[in-house]
């Protein structure tokens, strides 16, 4: 059932997005969204940003020539011959400039069950155009394709010129139940993503929705027989200081003074539960462990010997999938 009112929804999402004016709050985004899928309650959860990807080119009037800079570029060159003086012949004094889309991709979520993959993962990016610089610099012209691609650093680039106004462009959207059933027929094991999720489920955090602390980047591509490879990653939506490396570091003390080594145990579960207080949820520290996002996994060992001397500070759940991890350890 998700499946077709996602297709169904997804064109009249890509068509909201172009009509839909970019706001701080993303109030009409969001309110499409409800209007477009009721039976969700979509909120957004998190913005990355800093990326940029090649975008069009343009004449020297500023009219649009091609919607795609690379494919026309590539297209030319093999017109030319792949030729450097046949290309710059052709097109040095025509006074083309090329585009560049800088973006930020923001992440909404809206669960549907009580299971940590059961939520739909939107992906929706804020566009801004500029132009970047001209097709060919006569102070530097190429002499490969690549060049023209991927100019060297000192290619003259023009002023900042924005060309219209921000807007969305629709990325992805994915039922992350799905999407990682997918990804765990790919191999006979349980790949770390789908594995982190099936230990949320199995944790003291079982109770939180997943879609509420963490989102996912997710990849997809052909290899070279053309078959699909998945991949997914754990982004954290909460925020905070990691945790001090102190915590996780062995003791330095001469071995038999079991005070003292009670003492740092103890301190070691403080430091766990400030992290989890912090992040809203038990367990925190275990999956920010696990992602890399704060927590060294050398802590892991350090609680596994506090817990082989006696000291019982991690809920009982938690305390299995730490001794799975010993014994079959992983990261994201």
């Amino acid at each position: 059932m998700n499946r077709v009112l996602l297709q169904e929804g997804r064109y009249a999402l890509e068509r909201l997005c172009r009509e839909t004016p970019v706001s701080d709050q993303h109030a009409l985004l969001l309110q499409a969204l409800a209007e477009l899928w009721p039976r969700w309650n979509f909120r957004h959860a998190l913005t990355r940003g800093g990326w940029h990807r090649p975008g069009r080119v343009y004449d020297a009037q500023g009219d649009l020539l091609a919607e795609d800079a690379e494919a026309w570029i590539e297209q030319a060159w093999l017109d030319c011959g792949e030729e450097s003086a046949a290309f710059c012949e052709c097109y040095l004094e025509r006074g083309l400039q090329l585009s560049r889309f800088e973006g930020r991709t923001h992440f909404f979520v809206a669960a549907y069950g009580k299971k940590a993959e059961q939520f739909i993962q939107l992906e929706i990016e804020e566009l801004c155009e500029l132009i970047d610089r001209p097709l060919l610099d006569p102070a530097h012209l190429p002499n490969e394709l690549d060049e023209l691609l991927e100019p060297p650093h000192h290619t003259q680039h023009t002023p900042r010129c924005v060309l219209g106004e921000t807007r969305y462009r629709f990325r992805r959207v994915t039922d992350m139940a799905e999407f990682l059933a997918r990804l765990r027929g790919q191999r006979p094991d349980a790949p770390p993503a789908c594995r982190f999720v099936e230990e949320w489920n199995q944790s003291s955090s079982a109770a939180k929705a997943l879609c509420a602390h963490w989102v996912f980047a997710l990849a997809e591509h052909l290899d070279r027989f053309k078959q699909p490879v998945l991949n997914a990653r754990p982004l954290s939506l909460d925020a905070g200081e990691p945790m001090d490396g102190v915590f996780a570091t062995p003791s330095t003390k001469p071995s038999g003074i079991v005070d003292e080594d009670e003492d740092e145990g103890l301190q070691r579960a403080e430091a766990i539960r400030t992290f989890d207080r912090q992040r809203g949820y038990s367990a925190a520290w275990y999956f920010h462990m696990l992602a890399g996002a704060g927590v060294p996994t050398a802590l892991a060992a350090r609680v596994g010997e506090d817990m082989a001397r006696g000291l019982s500070y991690l809920p009982e759940r938690d305390a299995s999938l730490l001794a799975q991890w010993l014994d079959r350890p992983y990261t994201l």
